[in-house]
């Protein structure tokens, strides 16, 4: 189990990121005033964007307050849920699309 919850990790840091980057473009912010306004090192976002590391859960709440979303909004890969997909992004249990029909 301990690789299952490694690869798990890998991909909400991958989620992560990209979820932060869109949010830094979309308000046209740069890596510098999102470390400023967090307290931490430019390098540290960086590695947050690149899926290197994991913020705690103060920074996300600090981004998520900043950047006026949801904290969900970081860290869960949002666009793949409403697709028609067998997996979640490539990573962790397989997610299956149900329809429903009323006979």
């Amino acid at each position: 189990y301990p690789k299952m919850e490694e690869n798990k990790m890998e991909c909400s840091k991958d989620i992560f990121g990209r979820n932060l980057a869109r949010y830094i473009e979309a308000k046209g912010k740069t890596q510098k005033e999102i470390a400023e306004y967090l307290g931490v090192s430019a390098p540290t976002v960086s590695d947050w964007i690149n899926g290197k590391k994991f913020p705690r859960m103060d920074k996300i709440e600090m981004l998520a307050n900043y950047f006026g979303c949801l904290k969900s909004d970081l860290i869960e890969d949002k666009d793949e849920m409403g697709k028609n997909n067998d997996t979640l992004s490539g990573c962790g249990p397989t997610l299956t699309s149900f329809a429903w029909s009323a006979n």
